[in-house]
C-alpha cells in the first residue's frame, strides 16, 4: 500500500470529527494522488479509481502552512513532493502544486520541473538536497506566487503496491521502450504488478525531462 503521507493544518478536522470529515478527505486524496499519478507517468497517464487504495497518515509539515476551513469548503493549495530512493538516496523526482476549488469539485496542478534551473541557478532537485521539503516548498510558493496550505509526500517507490492492490492500471504510453526485461509498446498498456510498475518508473527515474503542465480534473 503507498506511503502516501498528507500533513493536514487544518483546525476544523478534529481527531473525533474523523466520521463527519472522512468522505471529503478521501475525496481529496483520491484526486491528490490521482494528479500524482497522472504527472509521473512518462509521457503518458494513469487512469484508475484509487479512492478504493488510499492510506492517509497525518505528519508535521515541514514548514509553515496557511489554515483553511474544510468545512466552509474554502479553496486550497497543496504541495505534493514525488520521492524515489535512486541508488541508496532519495531524490525528488516530482513537484506539483495543486488547487482546488471544494466548490466547483475542481482541482488544477501545475507540475514544475524538478531539474530546471531556477534564477539563482539552482533547481528544486539541489534545493531538496540541500534543503530538503521545505526549502522545495518556500521556492515553490515564490515562483508560483501562492501560499501553501496542505502538503502530500508520496513515495514513488511504493506505486507498485498500490497499482497490484487495486488490480493493475491502464496506461497511455507516449513512446515504445523495454527497461527490466518489459517491453511497453506505444499506446494502451496495462501495469498489473509490482515489478512491471517498477520497470516502468525506471524511466522517469533516469532523467525525464518534464516540462511545466497544466492539468485540470473535475471529481
Amino acid at each position: 500500500m503507498s506511503k502516501s503521507r498528507i500533513a493536514e493544518n487544518d483546525s476544523h478536522l478534529k481527531r473525533g470529527a474523523k466520521k463527519k470529515k472522512r468522505p471529503t478527505l478521501k475525496i481529496i486524496l483520491a484526486v491528490l494522488l490521482f494528479l500524482v499519478l497522472l504527472i509521473g507517468a512518462v509521457g503518458g497517464k494513469v487512469y484508475f479509481d484509487v479512492k478504493t487504495a488510499v492510506t492517509k497518515a497525518y505528519v508535521n509539515p515541514p514548514t509553515q502552512m496557511t489554515s483553511v476551513s474544510l468545512k466552509k469548503k474554502e479553496a486550497f493549495t497543496t504541495a505534493i513532493l514525488g520521492i524515489s530512493k535512486i541508488d541508496g538516496k532519495d531524490v525528488l523526482v516530482s513537484a506539483d502544486m495543486a488547487a482546488t476549488n471544494p466548490r466547483l469539485q475542481q482541482t488544477t496542478v501545475i507540475n514544475l520541473s524538478t531539474s530546471a534551473l531556477l534564477p539563482d541557478n539552482q533547481s528544486l532537485l539541489t534545493l531538496y538536497n540541500s534543503g530538503g521539503e521545505a526549502a522545495v516548498i518556500k521556492e515553490m510558493e515564490k515562483l508560483l506566487q501562492v501560499k501553501t496550505n496542505k502538503f502530500v509526500r508520496i513515495d514513488l517507490d511504493q506505486m507498485g503496491e498500490l497499482v497490484q492492490a487495486i488490480g493493475g492500471v491502464s496506461i497511455q504510453n507516449a513512446n515504445e521502450f523495454t527497461a527490466q526485461g518489459f517491453k511497453f509498446p506505444q499506446g494502451t498498456v496495462a501495469l498489473n504488478n509490482t515489478k512491471e510498475v517498477a520497470a516502468y518508473f525506471t524511466r522517469l527515474n533516469t532523467g525525464d525531462t518534464k516540462k511545466i503542465l497544466h492539468v485540470s480534473k473535475k471529481l
